[in-house]
């Protein structure tokens, strides 16, 4: 009896065939394996592993091919060939999805945070930690961080070089420090014996990468004698010969060899933002670049070191890349391209080096050295300093110290800084951490600080009525070449007195290259201040606006002409513009960071059960006040016919008068409890055993160093371009951002680093640029760390006819 056979049916149409016999279907989300028109295998289009089954299966029992099955199934060889050897190895569960992520535990028990505190603390990285204890290095990372250890949470570990240097000098090893010598004609090794022999070969070089920066001497008020020599960085060099691959120096960075990376350009068209670059000479000749070389020195074995990563800071800002998660947006090859590296930091490696830098607790001086220059550039026998304060919001999960936020009118948690200008505006300074200290305090502890920085001239204090205090007057009246300049202000409900119309007159004249013209009255006040009723002599200029309006101002200053400190007092408005633009344009409201560290908990401030019982007291007062109101309106309509006594009336409104009685009770008793308390008390009181917080200083005073360094340099190229634009005034940033946008080509010729950038958008502007660029060539500066001098032009404009 013949064996009976199943009939060959045809796969669906829809099928892809595989050879003769097999064929795959798509089946809504399931894939079907069709043999001989019969369905034997399915698997979920969500499930790998089953696929992989599947391809191993039909290699394996059907015959057929690596090829034909990875067609079939729209994969590489290679996925097929590794799912046959993972299900060779271990089976069914070989072809399940392994772990994602760190391998091991991510948290440390209470039993090894001895060992690895002790680990980290002997030098020990990270990663030789995490491997000691059986934990993942993120897991070390967290731990140390939770624990308060910050900076071993971020320490890198160091040079090769000098830990040889140090134990040679302790006497523990007789091998000479081994440095490697950078060349960029030596050709990278092709395996690890040539890589070895290179380093034995110019081990007896050393390779000094600090910046030497000569003491400047002090001339006239405390100016400073800058040379071009000082300012510019060492040239660094590279093993890598091809610019858009730095695997070499990026591994030499990964054994300790390297520091920081040699910036190596390329000749390149159309390079995206290689306007940016115009900022460069300006930034080399304001001292930035060595400053921070050496302030902050090395910051351990890195591809992207000190310089480096300066240098992405401040192109960053320049190209409004403000957060670093808004470097996910560009491109890290064209930002590289700029900087000189085959690829610029991105987000994850900024906010590791900010930490870094930030626990080297040096941003203060860095601070300090931006302000010394910056007042050493301004000339003129007078210095004019414009302060205010500037409040930006946090929204984070910590319990921080309440500002009120004058543009949203509510005191919300948030970071104070206290921000001081020139007349023109730009920022010389700003102060950090120290919340809720205020301007009347601020103001003589900041004079204090100039003078021994050496800043002799005289100089004047411009603010507004938040720093009207008659007792600070009277202390900065007393310091000598110090004057204040600031709105007068009236006393509590009472309003500032009008002057008679025949006391002003017209004053005209030039000042800061502007006709200015004000109604103005110039007489003398007596302000009192202290317990004692001292008087302190003081001058009051008085402006009348057409509308009759009239603004007091007081100053100090008896000898200046009263024109120009109304000017000067109208032109604090230009640190207002600061501040506008500044968050318009580089998110100076955003916080970069929302770690927080201890603030100073024994700070005082208002006693929070005062401000309740003040409250409870309010509203006492106005309950009181309505029975009040309500007995004097029984009173006055009480007829005395009927009670024409006072003690008839009483009785007869006896509920009323008894809790006006119980009301006013129980008011002397709340008084007597308000008064009974201290005005103020230390912070950590009113936290509930809470330590308080803040945002960490060193991280947003670093920050607002490179936003500094950022804005006098734009500054500074809007000088330039003066000569040559007519409305550099009012559209002078804007064109001077446009220009740093712009693309260009790059081109590496004969020693030069050649920047030829595309016209703008009018002939007027390309005309404008190409002069700018003639005053920037005549700089002749280097890219920072760079043997290239920059170069810059216009690219010829194609007719069209």
């Amino acid at each position: 009896m013949p064996t009976p056979t199943l009939p060959v049916v045809p796969p669906p149409r829809t099928a892809i065939p595989i050879n003769n016999r097999f064929a795959v279907s798509a089946e809504g989300k399931l894939r079907v394996v069709f043999l001989e028109g019969q369905p034997v295998m399915e698997f979920h289009q969500a499930d790998p592993a089953g696929r992989d089954l599947v391809m191993v299966q039909l290699c394996e029992h059907g015959g057929l091919g690596e090829d034909q099955v990875a067609r079939a199934f729209d994969v590489s060889r290679a996925t097929v060939s590794r799912a046959k050897r993972r299900y060779d190895r271990g089976g069914v569960e070989g072809l399940l999805p392994g772990k994602r992520g760190p391998k091991g535990p991510t948290r440390i028990k209470e039993d090894k945070e001895k060992l690895m505190i002790s680990m980290a603390r002997a030098g020990i990285g990270k990663t030789e930690i995490a491997t000691r204890l059986g934990v993942n290095e993120s897991a070390v990372r967290k731990a140390l961080r939770r624990l308060g250890l910050e900076e071993l949470a971020v320490r890198q570990s160091r040079l090769v070089a000098e830990e040889l240097a140090e134990a040679v000098g302790r006497g523990e090893s007789e091998i000479a420090p081994v440095v490697v010598q950078h060349d960029p004609e030596v050709a990278p090794a092709a395996d690890e014996e040539e890589c070895k022999t290179a380093v034995a070969e110019e081990g007896n070089t050393e390779h000094d990468n600090t910046s030497t920066i000569a003491d400047e001497e002090t001339k006239g008020a405390g100016a400073w004698e800058e040379k071009a020599a000082d300012l510019e960085l060492p040239v660094a060099t590279s093993l890598d010969t091809n610019p858009e691959d730095r695997s070499m120096d990026r591994a030499l960075a990964l054994m300790g060899l390297l520091d920081d990376a040699a910036p190596l350009f390329v000749t390149r068209c159309n390079v995206r933002s290689a306007g940016l670059l115009l900022a460069v000479p300006i930034l080399v000749v304001h001292g930035v670049f060595a400053d921070a070389v050496r302030i902050f020195g090395s910051i351990g074995p890195a591809f992207y070191g000190i310089r480096n990563i300066v240098a992405s800071f401040l192109l960053m800002f320049l190209a409004r890349i403000n957060r670093p998660e808004h470097l996910k947006e560009h491109s890290p090859r064209e930002l590289g391209a700029v900087l000189g590296l085959d690829r610029a930091p991105e987000m994850k490696t900024v906010r590791r080096k900010i930490r870094r830098l930030s626990v080297l607790n040096k941003s203060l001086e860095f601070m300090r050295q931006l302000t010394r220059r910056h007042l050493a550039r301004k000339e003129g026998p007078k210095l004019w300093l414009c302060v205010d304060g500037h409040v930006s919001v946090y929204s984070g999960k910590r319990r921080l110290t309440k500002h009120h936020v004058t543009r949203l009118r509510i005191s919300l948690p948030s970071v104070l800084d206290y921000w001081v200008n020139d007349e023109r505006g730009d920022p010389i300074m700003a102060v950090t951490g120290v919340p809720r200290k205020g301007m009347t305090k601020l103001l003589p502890e900041l004079i204090e600080d100039l003078r021994n920085q050496g800043e002799k001239r005289p100089l004047t204090v411009v603010f507004d009525r938040e720093g009207w205090s008659p007792e600070m007057f009277a202390q900065l009246d007393a310091m000598e070449d110090v004057c204040f300049l600031t709105y007068r202000k009236a006393n509590p409900n009472t309003e500032l007195p009008r002057l008679p119309v025949g006391t002003f007159r017209s004053y005209k004249g030039e000042v800061d290259e502007q006709e200015v013209e004000y109604e103005l009255a110039d007489n003398g006040i007596y302000i009192d201040y202290g317990r004692r009723g001292k008087r302190l002599h003081l001058r009051q200029i008085t402006r009348r606006r057409e509308t009759g309006d009239q603004t007091h101002i007081v100053t100090n200053d008896r000898s200046s002409d009263a024109l120009v400190l109304a000017h000067r007092m109208f032109g604090r408005w230009s640190q207002e513009n600061f501040f506008k633009y500044m968050n318009e344009e580089q998110d100076f409201d955003g916080l970069l960071t929302y770690a927080t560290e201890e603030a100073d908990g024994d700070r005082e401030v208002p006693n929070p059960e005062r401000r309740k019982l003040s409250k409870k007291i309010n509203e006492l007062n106005e309950r009181l006040q309505a029975l009040t109101r309500e007995y004097g309106e029984r009173a006055l309509g009480n007829q005395e016919g009927r009670r024409p006594t006072m003690r008839g009336f009483k009785i007869a409104n006896g509920d009323l008068g008894r809790e006006i009685r119980e009301e006013t009770g129980e008011l002397d008793r709340l008084k007597q409890r308000y008064d009974s308390l201290p005005a103020k008390v230390p912070v950590r009181k009113t936290l509930n055993g809470e330590e308080p917080q803040q945002v960490r200083v060193e991280t947003r005073r670093l920050i607002s160093c490179f936003r500094i360094a950022v804005y006098r340099a734009e500054s500074a190229l809007r000088e330039l371009l003066r000569p040559h634009y007519r409305r550099w005034r009012q559209d002078g940033r804007t064109i001077i951002q446009s220009m740093l946008q712009s693309s260009g080509d790059l081109e590496v010729h004969e020693g030069q680093l050649r920047v030829t950038l595309a016209p703008q958008s009018a002939l007027h502007r390309t005309k404008a640029l190409a002069r700018l660029c003639e005053e920037l060539n005549s700089l002749d500066t280097r890219f920072p760390g760079s043997d290239l001098r920059l170069r810059f032009a216009v690219r010829e404009e194609t007719a069209v006819s």
